[in-house]
């Protein structure tokens, strides 16, 4: 059946297919790998084919739609695609029709496939209740959560609980969770929150219903050489990714460097001057009623309608990034924005900047401060205090066009904003690695380099986020300034 459908399979795929063949007994089939070892890939093979041979309903949950349709949507369409028996056991020509919360592939026999964002786990957990009360709607015979670590542990157990033949769950273990210690015997051995008798009982199940899977780029015959030969140079640039992405190991929390691994205080912190005649860039984050902005410099070209586009691979070699200075505004005086007196602070360091008008502006997504004292759009203050007090002193006010600070859907007079988190921590961390001893961090900096010298970061197959946080004097705010910053001058060297 499987070469009549398939005309190309992986090894991952054909061990996932001896394991279910052979041990019916099991209910829940755990997939940790590496990067590009087709664990997505394998189970939607093994999921159609078990929908051509009978009728069942199946459900494949991620932490959103969005990232369903690139990811484990765009490999069953790839698969049908690549099947004429498939093909011509889809119920409708468009294969995929809209489901009420998702995408739904409906095959003639009966079979269903539906795909469905639930939403990523949450620090307050109201979203985690909220996911769990929609996971509860509904019964299917096969589960697929895709990238489980983006999933809540309380979503994810009413999903299975629902689930009446087959449980799948892929991953790559940048951190031990549920998955770990729910399911793998040293992972409910280590909890301490689990009595004797309860640890017994569900080692006892483990064994009898759970079966784990590992696998890395070597099982998938198929992965093009130059990832092969990305996922390699992981070893000598990157130990904590080479250890989760090419060898599929798990990570731990010990494994993560301060900035991943490009912040060294040794290299980046580094007395800078400022350049008479180029341009400097203000990153502004924004609190309720906290400020922080931090001033760089940099001899890249940031004249251009759009951001950079600039790659580690084709960064020119003489590109260097600054930071200058840096103000934050814990208390403001009385009867003043922390945003304004900040504002107040930097025309007075940076007079001829601003009277010039050669300077950029970039920072925090929300464009608020949150404060009575500043009741219109933060980036309106902003820009109206610069420009007023350049014409005050006769000067050449910056236009909007200088102003990179807004999100897509706010006013069209500025240019799009920087990136929020998802993309901007990858940027920073990979902008500082390829610029070496070209990135420098004035001492007088204070604040950000206590940030940078405490963050400490996740690194997850799409993005890198902040792992650690100082809950008490300033909770990594000027680390956002700075992130902000090089988001801004090197857009595009996310990986």
């Amino acid at each position: 059946m499987t070469n009549s459908l398939y005309s190309t399979t992986t090894h991952l795929f054909h061990s996932l297919l001896h394991t279910v063949t052979t041990k019916p007994e099991k209910h829940i089939f755990v997939l940790q790998g590496g990067s590009s070892s087709s664990k997505t890939y394998s189970i939607c093979q093994l999921i159609l084919l078990d929908c051509y041979t009978k009728p069942l309903d199946v459900a494949i949950i991620g932490e959103s739609l969005g990232s369903l349709k690139i990811g484990a949507l765009s490999d069953c369409l790839n698969i049908i695609k690549d099947s004429e028996p498939l093909q011509r056991a889809m119920s409708n020509s468009n294969i995929f029709v809209g489901a009420n919360e998702g995408i739904l592939i409906r095959f003639k026999n009966g079979s269903k496939i539906l795909f469905r964002g639930v939403g990523s786990p949450s620090q307050s957990g109201l979203a985690d209740a909220k996911s769990s009360q929609k996971s509860k709607a509904g019964k299917r015979d096969i589960l697929f959560i895709n990238e489980a670590n983006g999933i809540a542990e309380v979503v994810a157990n009413e999903l299975i609980m629902r689930t009446r033949d087959r449980v799948f769950i892929d991953f790559n273990a940048n951190l031990p969770f549920w998955a770990h210690t729910n399911y793998s015997v040293n992972g409910v051995m280590n909890n301490e929150e689990l009595s004797e008798t309860a640890k017994e009982s569900r080692v006892r199940y483990i064994s009898e219903k759970v079966q784990w899977l590992f696998s890395n780029y070597r099982d998938n015959q198929y992965c093009p050489t130059e990832i092969v030969q990305q996922l390699k140079e992981y070893k000598h640039t990157n130990p904590m990714r080479y250890q989760v992405y090419t060898l599929g190991r798990t990570g731990s929390p010990s494994d993560y460097k301060l900035w991943l691994y490009s912040f060294t205080p040794q290299l980046h912190i580094a007395k800078n001057e400022q350049q008479k005649y180029l341009p400097l860039i203000f990153s502004f984050d924004f609190n309720h009623r906290d400020m922080s902005v931090c001033v760089g410099q940099t001899n890249e070209q940031l004249e251009r309608k759009a951001y950079s586009r600039v790659r580690a691979a084709t960064m020119p070699p003489n590109v260097w990034v600054n930071v200058l200075d840096e103000v934050r505004i814990k208390e403001p005086d009385k009867g003043k924005s922390s945003l304004r007196q900040a504002l107040e602070i930097i025309v007075q360091r940076y007079h001829t900047n601003i009277v010039t008008g050669n300077f950029f502006v970039c920072g925090d997504l929300s464009g608020s401060n949150n404060s009575h004292l500043v009741p219109n759009n933060s980036w309106e203050e902003i820009y109206a205090f610069f420009h007023e007090y350049a014409q005050r002193h006769k000067g050449t006010p910056a236009a909007k066009t200088r102003y990179f600070a807004r999100t897509i859907t706010q006013d069209a007079n500025y240019p799009a904003a920087n990136m929020s988190h998802k993309t901007s921590n990858e940027i920073c961390n990979n902008a500082i690695f390829a610029l070496q001893n070209r990135f420098a961090i004035s001492p007088k900096c204070r604040y950000l380099i206590s940030d940078c010298e405490k963050a400490k970061f996740a690194d997850t197959k799409n993005d890198a986020y902040v792992l650690y946080k100082d809950s008490g004097d300033h909770n990594m705010n000027m680390f956002d300034t700075l992130r902000y910053l090089l988001g801004f001058v090197f857009f595009d060297m996310a990986k």
